[in-house]
C-alpha cells in the first residue's frame, strides 16, 4: 500500500513539474530554431543550374518558387540544417526528389553547406552538388 501511495505521489509530482512533456517541448523548440536570427543562411536563395528557389529558416528550406514538376513549391529540400564545426558551414539533410512526378526516388542524403561568399553558397550531398545564389 505504501509503494502505490509513494508512486501516486511521484507521478503527481512529475505531471505538476511538467516532467518528460516539457523537455520534448523544449526539444521542439530548439530543432525549429537552430539558425539564429540573422543567420546569414536565412532568406531566399536560387540554384544557379536549376529552375527553383528555397527559403531558409529555423532548420529547413522550403521550395519557394519555380519547380520543375519533380518538385512543386512547398516541398522541403533541407531538414536538420545547422552550423557545421567550421564558421561558414551548415550540415543537415537533403531530401532528393520533391512531392511531384519524379523519375525515381533516391534516399535523402547527409548534406553540407558552405558559404562561398555572402551572397553565395554550394551544397554536397554524397556525388550531388549544386551552386545557391540569392
Amino acid at each position: 500500500m505504501k509503494r502505490q501511495a509513494l508512486a501516486v505521489v511521484l507521478s503527481l509530482f512529475a505531471t505538476a513539474c511538467g516532467g518528460a512533456m516539457e523537455e520534448s517541448s523544449a526539444l521542439s523548440s530548439q530543432e525549429f530554431s537552430v539558425l539564429p536570427p540573422g543567420d546569414p543562411l536565412i532568406g531566399t536563395w536560387c540554384q544557379t543550374s536549376w529552375p527553383g528557389c528555397a527559403t531558409f529558416g529555423g532548420s529547413t528550406g522550403v521550395l519557394s518558387s519555380g519547380g520543375d514538376g519533380c518538385w512543386l513549391v512547398g516541398d522541403t529540400k533541407f531538414t536538420g540544417l545547422t552550423p557545421g564545426s567550421t564558421p561558414g558551414t551548415y550540415i543537415g539533410t537533403r531530401i532528393m526528389y520533391g512531392s511531384g512526378t519524379c523519375p525515381g526516388h533516391p534516399a535523402p542524403r547527409a548534406v553540407t553547406i558552405t558559404m562561398t561568399g555572402p551572397n553565395s553558397f554550394t551544397e554536397v550531398a554524397g556525388s550531388f552538388s549544386a551552386n545557391w545564389v540569392r
